[in-house]
């Protein structure tokens, strides 16, 4: 008796759309996020996998066996190994962030938002906020938390561990929790704009890091310059300017006061992990200095998050 109402609870919570219309993908809102972050957590280290055996690996090999023939000393297994998996890593990263690029602009340059960021609250006069998600925007920001989900262990267990490796895990918790709670307090038309922003220097960063890798000294430079000046762009001066500002003025002003609503605790959440996220950028700002500043003084653009440069 008791596990049949609590199996009505949970059937009944999954089925709630908590008075946010949209089109879900698989007809309820909250089913959406509980099943299928979990399928495409799955799918992403298989798609990895499949594009490292046929693409990544190969193309890695054939850099390096180039390079390899211009040295006098030759690199140890051991080195040639840890290369490869670096190659590979940034290979995968920079594959996942043009995609994501792409898509997020696809999915939202003809949003009335996409431009003004004050159209965010358009049509919402609740809380959880209760405009129309389009099917697009709603498998998109999916997709997006299942490749969060899959990256934690990745970070711990497969990638390469750097400096800021902490950092990158703190990074990762509080943007799978911006993702959920945006989600459930339907902050995804910020949240979506959130996922462009970030993802698009990330592009630039990973090709330079490959550029390095492969001995192009030039190409790194430049990408890397063009990786610094979009970072502070998109994240140092518009991150804050068009979406923490905007999340902690509008909802207040266009929502809470106008409808008589209590805006806590979604006000609250997100103006913490917002803030969270902004520090972070600001210590990886740091980062991005110190290497234009190691630049100017030696000429090398290597990580400076990374143990040692890797260059025996």
């Amino acid at each position: 008796m008791v596990a049949a109402a609590w199996s009505s609870r949970v059937a009944a919570a999954l089925l709630d759309n908590h008075g946010v219309p949209g089109d879900w993908v698989t007809g309820s809102r909250m089913l959406d996020v509980v099943l299928l972050p979990v399928i495409f957590a799955i799918a992403f280290p298989v798609l990895r996998l499949l594009l490292k055996k046929y693409i990544y690996q190969p193309s890695g090999e054939a850099v390096f066996l180039q390079l390899q023939k211009k040295r006098d000393k030759a690199w140890t297994q051991q080195q040639l190994e840890k290369k490869l998996q670096k190659w590979n890593e940034s290979c995968w990263k920079m594959t996942v962030y043009t995609i994501f690029s792409s898509v997020a602009f696809l999915v939202t340059y003809q949003e009335p938002y996409f431009l003004s960021p004050i159209r965010f609250w358009d049509g919402a006069t609740a809380f959880p906020l209760n405009y129309h998600v389009p099917f697009k925007i709603a498998l998109f920001y999916l997709i997006e938390i299942g490749f969060y989900i899959q990256a934690v262990p990745f970070l711990f267990f497969v990638e390469v561990r750097r400096k800021d490796w902490m950092e990158s895990f703190a990074h990762h918790i509080v943007t799978l929790g911006l993702m959920y709670y945006s989600w459930y307090a339907n902050f995804t038309r910020p949240g979506v704009m959130v996922m462009l922003l970030h993802d698009i220097s990330d592009i630039f960063l990973e090709a330079a890091k490959l550029a390095r890798y492969a001995e192009k000294e030039a190409a790194a430079l430049y990408l890397f310059v063009v990786f610094a000046i979009s970072w502070v762009i998109l994240r140092v001066i518009l991150f804050p300017a068009a979406i923490i500002v905007r999340t902690l003025i509008d909802p207040i002003v266009l929502i809470a006061i106008p409808y008589n609503i209590n805006p806590q605790p979604h006000y609250s959440a997100f103006g913490t992990m917002f803030s969270l996220l902004f520090f972070l950028h600001l210590y990886w700002t740091y980062l991005i200095f110190k290497v234009i500043w190691k630049q100017l003084k030696t000429g090398s653009t290597d990580d400076v998050r990374e143990e040692d440069s890797d260059d025996e």
